[in-house]
């Protein structure tokens, strides 16, 4: 089973995540144990919200819009793509994603539709 975990923006994220080498050791080294299992396929992160666009249809219309004042959580920061056996699998691992203490971190978790799905 093929999952996308998304990383949601927290209020700092949505202009650039402020690292620290603590964080980004724990975050190094779950990593490495993802790739390590065989579950990652890929791993990437976002720059920031202002060198993005969002394009919106509504009514038969495209538009470009301004959303960087929205709220954080509906920004999506960063991404996983993972390789497990069922979506408990996915879970147990999304658990054990080592996010700053203090902060509110949400993972979604969605499966891709593949060949086998039908």
């Amino acid at each position: 089973m093929k999952i996308m975990v998304l990383v949601k923006a927290i209020p700092n994220s949505a202009v650039g995540f402020p690292e620290n080498e603590r964080d980004r050791t724990a975050m190094d080294a779950y990593n490495d144990e993802l790739v390590t299992a065989g579950i990652r396929l890929d791993v990437g992160g976002f720059r920031p919200l202002s060198d993005g666009a969002r394009v919106d249809f509504r009514g038969g219309e495209a538009r470009v819009i301004d959303d960087r004042s929205a709220a954080a959580h509906e920004h999506v920061v960063g991404f996983w793509i993972w390789r497990v056996r069922s979506m408990d699998e996915a879970v147990a691992w999304a658990r054990r994603c080592p996010f700053p203490a203090g902060d509110v971190c949400v993972l979604e978790l969605r499966p891709f539709n593949e060949q086998d799905d039908h």
